[in-house]
């Protein structure tokens, strides 16, 4: 892989670029091309925002430690009412983490019980740390609401709660009180 970018000689940035590759992928993941000009036209295949938000929960329900990253990330996927894309995470449960070798059925339901039980178990003084460089100073005092409880209840204002649990309705706004 060769990458080039023009830079002056008083530039002493470094980019660190940390590339993983799954030789053994769950299935079910969608992908999408799209076409980008900067710096010059190319196109790119991503996965999907749901089979992204699906391989986030996989990350937040079975990495044997936690990351705050995770966290901050579920509340961009709740806030936008991504969908997960329930085929690729179950595929993904099966293979690697602690429901391998379950047959499961993961659905917006069990997802938000699943993930309301990690929030109980979380040093929510270690995520926010984490998080607090990635956030800009005068938005970083939402890092105080970061608790088991906090984290409930947006999954309970989620449209994966909130929806009986079937498909989201896009004028909903997340934070309503009905």
């Amino acid at each position: 892989m060769n990458l080039k970018y023009q830079r002056s000689r008083s530039d002493k940035q470094t980019i660190i670029i940390k590339l993983e590759i799954d030789t053994n992928p769950p299935t079910g993941s969608v992908f999408s091309n799209h076409f980008l000009n900067y710096p010059y036209p190319f196109s790119i295949t991503t996965q999907d925002l749901p089979s992204l938000f699906a391989g986030k929960c996989h990350a937040l329900l079975c990495r044997s430690y936690s990351k705050g990253r995770d966290w901050f990330d579920l509340l961009w996927y709740l806030q936008k009412r991504i969908q997960v894309n329930h085929t690729f995470f179950k595929y993904a449960l099966e293979q690697i983490g602690p429901y391998s070798g379950q047959i499961l059925s993961p659905n917006n339901r069990w997802l938000v019980e699943e993930l309301s039980k990690k929030a109980d178990v979380i040093d929510w003084d270690a995520a926010k740390q984490e998080v607090v460089n990635f956030i800009p100073k005068e938005n970083q005092r939402q890092l105080d609401l970061w608790s088991s409880n906090f984290f409930y209840s947006m999954l309970e204002q989620s449209h994966l709660y909130r929806n009986k649990f079937k498909i989201q309705d896009f004028d909903e706004d997340i934070f309503s009180s009905d």
